[in-house]
């Protein structure tokens, strides 16, 4: 599985404590930002890292299906994290503790299947 923030920086994950590494690394070198995790056949999985909260974000490789997490669907607000070369806007209803992010981060990485501990939304 490979790890990135740009087009430019990927790396192979070998372990959960590399994971976090990367995570760490990456939210140093460019504040909030989106890190994407994706499965040698395509299939993605994004999380917002360094804010106190989340959103994430997940892509079938066939593309039958995209979700996003899904919070307070009452919120109003938006959060911003760098996503690759520019930032990007979510809207708050995405939202989860930051917490979140790495726990559903590292079950993507031991299953390679939509993490369970998050409630998704089909992307319309």
């Amino acid at each position: 599985m490979r790890a990135y923030t740009t087009d430019t920086d990927a790396v192979d994950l070998v372990s959960p404590d590399h994971l976090l590494a990367v995570a760490n690394s990456a939210v140093a070198a460019r504040g909030p930002v989106m890190l994407y995790l994706e499965l040698e056949g395509g299939t993605v999985m994004a999380a917002g890292l360094g804010s106190p909260e989340t959103v994430l974000t997940f892509w079938l490789s066939d593309g039958s299906g995209s979700y996003h997490s899904l919070g307070n669907v009452e919120r109003k607000d938006y959060l911003v994290f760098r996503s690759r070369y520019e930032s990007g806007t979510f809207v708050g209803e995405m939202a989860l503790p930051a917490e979140a992010a790495m726990v559903a981060l590292r079950e993507f990485l031991a299953t390679g299947e939509r993490p369970a501990c998050v409630t998704w939304e089909a992307d319309r």
